[in-house]
This record gives C-alpha cells, sequence and structure tokens, in this order.
C-alpha cells in the first residue's frame, strides 16, 4: 500500500525518550511524523461548490495529512481489486468525524499466525514493530476514536473494531456473519482537534478535503488532479513537475521560433501545469510530502508531448506572449 512510514528510532534525537513507547514519542513530537500541527496560511487549489478556486488558505498540515492518508489507503485499493468502482467520503461537521468508504477487495478478516492478533487491527491499530508506522496508524493516533469496519463476502464476515484516546483504548475485534452483499470497508474517525489547536472543522479545512476527494476521484478516472506522486498532494510541486512544466516550456518556446521568439522563462510564468504520476519508491522534502525530491533520472520513463498538444497549448497563451514582441520597445526575444 501507499503510505506513510515513519523511523521511530532515527526520528528522535532525544536520549531521554528510550523508555518513550512509540505512541507517547510521536504524541509528543506530532511534527516529525504528521508535519506541523499548527495553523498556516498559503496559497493552494481548493474545491468550491461544483469548481476549483485558487486562493489562500488557513489550514493545519497535520490534520490534512492524516485525513490524506486514509483516503489515500482507500483509492489504493483500486491497485489490489481493479472491481473497486465506489469510494464515498462523508463529512460530520458537527460531531466532526469522517467517513471514509470504498469497494472490493477488504481486508483479510483472519488471525496472522504468528502476532495472533486479526489483520484489520495489525494495520491500523498495532504498535508493537516501532520500527515502522504506516499512515493509517497515525491517523488512528491522532483520533479520539476511530472505527475500521469490513466485509470479507467469501468468508460471509464482517468485522468492527473501535479505537479510542489517541490508540489508547480498543475493543476487542467484533466479528459476525454476513451472508450477503457485496465486499467493503469503511474507516470512520474523528480527529482529535485538540492536538491540532483547533474546536471545529471551518470551512478551509473543509474545502482542503473536498479538494483532495475530487483529486481522488481523478486517479481513479473520474476527473484531474493537481501535481501528484502516488496519489499524494505535492502541493510544492518538486522534480516531477519542473520537469514536465520544463520540458513543455521548452516545446511552446521552439514552436513559438516559427513567428517570434520567446525565452523558455517567460512560458513557464503562464503555464499551470497539472501532473499525475507514478513511480516507485519516491523520495519527499518532508513527512507532509508537500514536494518531490527524487532526481529525473530515476523517473523510468519521459514525458512525450504530442504536436495537437504543443500547439493546443501554444493557441492558449499566444495572446500572452506576442504582445511582448510586437511592442516597440520590447526587445525581438523577450529575457528572463
Amino acid at each position: 500500500m501507499s503510505a506513510t512510514n515513519v523511523d521511530l528510532e532515527s526520528s528522535s534525537a532525544d536520549n531521554n525518550s528510550a523508555a518513550e513507547t512509540p505512541r507517547e514519542r510521536i504524541l509528543r513530537v506530532p511534527q516529525d511524523y504528521i508535519g506541523s500541527v499548527d495553523k498556516c496560511t498559503r496559497e493552494t487549489w481548493v474545491c468550491e461548490g461544483t469548481s476549483m478556486a485558487h486562493r489562500e488558505v488557513t489550514y493545519v498540515p497535520g490534520l490534512h495529512k492524516i485525513f490524506d492518508e486514509i483516503l489515500t489507503y482507500a483509492a489504493d485499493n483500486k491497485q489490489r481489486d481493479p472491481s473497486m468502482d465506489s469510494l464515498r467520503v462523508a463529512v460530520d461537521v458537527d460531531r466532526c468525524r469522517i467517513s471514509v468508504y470504498y469497494n472490493g477487495r477488504g481486508v483479510p478478516i483472519e488471525l496472522h499466525p504468528e502476532e495472533g492478533l486479526y489483520v484489520p487491527e495489525m494495520i491500523f491499530g498495532d504498535l508493537s514493530n516501532y520500527q515502522e508506522i504506516t499512515g493509517v496508524k497515525l491517523a488512528n493516533l491522532f483520533s479520539t476514536e476511530f472505527v475500521i469496519e469490513t466485509v470479507d463476502r467469501s468468508l460471509e464476515r464482517k468485522y468492527k473494531q473501535v479505537f479510542s484516546e489517541n490508540l489508547g483504548n480498543k475493543s476487542e475485534p467484533e466479528i459476525t456473519a454476513c451472508l450477503q452483499g457485496v465486499n467493503w470497508t469503511r474507516i470512520t474517525f474523528k480527529p482529535d482537534l485538540a492536538k491540532f489547536h483547533m474546536t471545529h472543522l471551518d470551512d478551509d479545512a473543509m474545502a482542503l478535503m473536498k479538494k483532495r476527494v475530487v483529486d481522488i476521484d481523478g486517479f481513479l478516472g473520474v476527473t484531474v488532479q493537481v501535481s501528484f506522486v502516488n496519489k499524494f498532494a505535492t502541493i510544492d510541486g518538486g522534480t516531477h513537475v519542473d520537469y514536465v512544466s520544463n520540458h513543455i516550456a521548452a516545446c511552446i518556446a521552439k514552436f513559438c521560433s516559427r513567428h517570434f521568439e520567446v525565452e523558455e522563462c517567460e512560458v513557464n510564468k503562464h503555464l499551470w501545469v497539472f501532473v499525475n504520476t507514478f513511480m516507485e519508491n519516491p523520495t519527499f522534502d518532508s513527512p507532509t510530502r508537500d514536494a518531490l525530491t527524487s532526481p529525473q533520472e530515476s523517473f523510468g520513463s519521459s514525458c512525450e508531448l504530442s504536436d495537437h498538444f504543443v500547439k493546443s497549448v501554444f493557441q492558449c497563451i499566444i495572446s500572452k506572449l506576442s504582445p511582448w514582441n510586437s511592442s516597440k520597445d520590447t526587445p525581438s526575444k523577450r529575457r528572463c
């Protein structure tokens, strides 16, 4: 699965933390695992009504991160089971409760032969393997309540387990008969807003969440998404965006040379680049994965642009480029 993996031994240099449990350590230094738990303001894409808007938003990166981990885990099921055709997100603002549902093959409802735990508990709520903690466990850890439900039609079983108080408590797995229906999984959680210095899910937080749902739908073949690596929103772009945008700018500048000359950097100023890519073992600048840092040589493929694409982009921005070259006081070649 595509998820955050955190090395707990190397993430903290505090020698006094040796006696801490993984749970205590993560809650003490959350910024090392989910990013900042304080509000920040930046310009980014959000979903407003039926359209996208690029505007200034104030949000908590850590909260956005744990929501994104659950959403990404659900979207990953499309790779595990191509028959998956439904992913639904419901947010109860008044109760601060978020539910993510998807169909298709669910989590195996079986005991792990060595650990003696059911697989769903191992995936979502077991911190005993402190060498690495997956993103869905981090979401559980920063929630006051976290419920995992999954149905295995082949076994005719339904599994439900409730975790609470930042993984401080857990119920025994509830396994019941489920004789009909389809395979599905639902993850319902209540973020611990106090840990994010919040009292409620505000409008900006909701706008970002809605945007991410639209993004994931795009990855699954419904709409377009904005600057993604393995379905993660790299809101600061990164090497993949630089590579694609520079390649487009070079092609446009070459196409423009038939009519007038323009520098590639001038073309770049008028481009909004939407990138969707999948690569093995990507590297990022921080736990929140705001920017991809993988070198270009590790991409595994190249960006090929058709003549039709280049011509279409050229036609969209020619009115912004050509006036510079036709004005009397503009050099014959626009320079940066």
